[in-house]
This record gives C-alpha cells, sequence and structure tokens, in this order.
C-alpha cells in the first residue's frame, strides 16, 4: 500500500500515525516522530509541508489503507461476515493490545479534530462512510448467505 520506493517516507508516517494514536494530533510533537523515525526535519519538508499535511497523509495513506485491509477486505472473505469480524478483532487485539487501552485511532481522532479543521472533518466523514457502507454490504451478504439472520437491519447495525 505505501510506496516502498519512499521508505523514510514510510517511516514518517508510521512514526506519525503512533504518535497520534499515543498522543492526539495536538499532542503530537514532530521531535518525536523525527526521533522515532530516525529522521531529520529536511527530510520531514522534503515529503510534507508542516503537520497537519502529515497528519491528513496519516489518514489517507495508512488509517485508510489498514480499514481496507484489516476490515473490509476481510469481511468479504467469507460468507460468515460475524466469523470474519471477529476474527478481525481477535487478530486487532493480538497484534496491537494496546487498542483495549487506547480505543479506535479513528474514533479517537475523530472526537479530537473533526470539529476543529474541515480537513480532517472531511476525511475523517469519507472515511467512516466507506467503512459504514462496506459493513452494510457486508451484513447483507451474511443475511442472504444465512449466517446472518434474517431480521437484522444491516444499516441499522451498521450504525451503531
Amino acid at each position: 500500500p505505501l510506496d516502498p520506493a519512499e521508505p523514510a517516507r514510510e517511516k514518517l508516517l508510521w512514526a506519525a500515525f503512533d504518535e497520534i494514536y499515543r498522543h492526539g494530533y495536538q499532542g503530537m510533537r514532530i521531535d518525536t516522530v523525527l526521533e522515532n523515525a530516525g529522521l531529520t526535519k529536511g527530510a520531514l519538508y522534503h515529503y510534507f509541508a508542516n503537520k497537519r499535511e502529515l497528519a491528513y497523509a496519516v489518514i489517507d495513506e495508512v488509517v485508510r489503507v489498514y480499514l481496507k485491509q484489516a476490515w473490509e477486505e476481510k469481511m468479504f472473505s467469507s460468507d460468515d461476515v460475524i466469523t470474519e469480524l471477529q476474527n478481525v478483532l481477535s487478530e486487532l487485539i493480538s497484534l496491537c493490545p494496546e487498542v483495549l487501552s487506547l480505543g479506535c485511532p479513528l474514533n479517537n481522532l475523530a472526537q479530537e479534530m473533526s470539529g476543529n479543521d474541515e480537513g480532517f472533518s472531511e476525511r475523517l466523514t469519507a472515511l467512516y462512510t466507506e467503512w459504514t457502507k462496506a459493513l452494510v454490504e457486508a451484513l447483507q451478504l451474511g443475511v442472504r448467505s444465512g449466517t446472518v439472520r434474517s431480521d437484522v437491519d444491516a444499516d441499522s447495525v451498521a450504525q451503531r
């Protein structure tokens, strides 16, 4: 998903994701991102004009890709949507136990920044819309295949 030809950029994105996840956008310190990525300010400004642009790229290129790969693609990997969702959650907790204490990175960022910055709001709203749409489609597939009860309202469940 991230361009392997640009390892420095990828390091910046992942270090920024980790810092935003642990401390929020407003608590993210560029010096810490650079230290964790093992890079200089010159490398940062080669790829991103400022902290906000870096955070937008984290949303667009890290969070969006994660949602597609870890959630959406796996939800459609079989007709048994409920089991696939359970597997995704189990894998997430196994790979990132911090999620139990830190919560959902997307939700955390939405709560912190949606009302403060139009760029964040637009990106986060688009992600929620994409994710909800995929969940609706997966639940409808489950209803059709019989792995989800037929009385389940996919739209209502996906919105919760």
